[in-house]
């Protein structure tokens, strides 16, 4: 079909498929040229020109000349080629800290394993102290804090002997339940 200029905006601002059709074989190789410039990737470039389409056709943008027209499309191919060339860098940039990390890691820093290990042996014993009833719960609690036998006994309102029987029962059932999860973080 021929269509000429003039008639190209009216075509695109009521959205036929004919006129876009016509924008887009009339500009793609220019505005992929224009996008090659700044991304140095061809198949960016196409892909940068083909979602620039889509988007304006999916848009409700209406365009007063072909001028306006002609401005949104390389303004928006400069802008969505710009943004190509951000994210890429900031994915290297991520991959080279990544990849830093790890080559720490098997260069015998420790301090990431280490830190990654106590993090979970700390979930899995308040794991287990929440799995404690209430009181015995509140008492390894507040011996974690600090607190001695006799304050906790106060607090609570109970006797020292209780709170000491309490709590060594408690660490039994500890004891036993992370049994396993040591003996993991061994192996």
């Amino acid at each position: 079909m021929n269509v000429s200029n003039d008639h190209v905006l009216e075509l695109v601002n009521f959205k036929r498929k004919d006129g876009f059709k016509y924008l887009y074989d009339y500009f793609f190789p220019s505005l992929c040229r224009f996008s090659y410039r700044i991304t140095r990737s061809l198949s960016e470039s196409e892909d940068i020109i083909q979602e620039l389409f889509v988007r304006l056709w999916k848009s409700d943008v209406k365009f007063t000349s072909q001028r306006a027209l002609v401005s949104y499309l390389y303004l928006s191919t400069k802008n969505a080629s710009l943004n190509v060339i951000r994210n890429a860098e900031k994915r290297k940039r991520a991959e080279k800290e990544e990849t830093n990390e790890l080559e720490n890691i098997d260069n015998g820093d420790i301090s990431i394993q280490q830190i990654m290990i106590e993090e979970e042996v700390h979930r899995q014993v308040y794991n287990a102290i929440y799995e404690l009833s209430p009181e015995r719960r509140n008492i390894i609690l507040l011996s974690m804090q600090g607190f001695t036998n006799s304050e906790i006994a106060k607090i609570k309102g109970i006797s020292i002997n209780t709170v000491k029987t309490l709590k060594l029962r408690s660490y039994r059932i500890l004891r036993d339940s992370l049994r396993p999860v040591f003996y993991s973080f061994l192996f």
